[in-house]
């Protein structure tokens, strides 16, 4: 057995330690069906970023706030990292999707090529009339409904 070795099974145990020790904390004794209730009291407008609070307090509460794709089924457009994360860990739950700052929007034709795939979102009823001009070439005659629909979930949304 190598140095490297040494040291990468070294490490394994030490990162089990931590992780035995941190099994007794009292946040880690909360049972996950209690758990998975909290974001069911946050403000729903600050849900967002409650959820990426929740997902960095520790492994347990981050495996329990991910695995519940109900949580992560409403997607505000700001980048292409944290659209993949919501489509990857809402699995197959229906999405609603909005575009907030319709400035920018370099990221938004990949942030659409990601959404179109992804099966039953829901997208909310618009406001607005036609699409904004940076989605008018995704609208062409022959687009599917479906496609249309996800397009039509990128106007602004309505409370910011």
């Amino acid at each position: 057995m190598g140095y490297a070795e040494v040291l990468q099974d070294t490490s394994e145990i030490h990162r089990l330690l931590l992780s035995l020790r941190n099994s007794f904390a009292p946040v880690n004794r909360i049972p996950p069906e209690v758990l998975s209730l909290i974001p069911d009291y946050c403000d729903k407008d600050d849900l967002d970023q409650d959820l990426i609070k929740l997902t960095h307090v520790c492994r347990g509460w981050r495996d329990t706030f991910t695995s519940r794709s109900s949580l992560w089924t409403k997607l505000y457009f700001t980048n292409i990292d944290k659209t993949r994360t919501y489509i990857r860990r809402s699995q197959s739950s229906p999405m609603q999707i909005y575009l907030i700052d319709d400035q920018n929007t370099g990221y938004l034709d990949d942030a659409v090529s990601l959404v179109i795939p992804h099966p039953s979102t829901q997208i909310p009823d618009c406001p607005h009339g036609s699409p904004p001009r940076h989605l008018q070439p995704f609208l062409l005659p022959d687009a599917a409904s479906r496609e249309a629909r996800y397009l039509s979930a990128l106007l602004p949304h309505p409370n910011h």
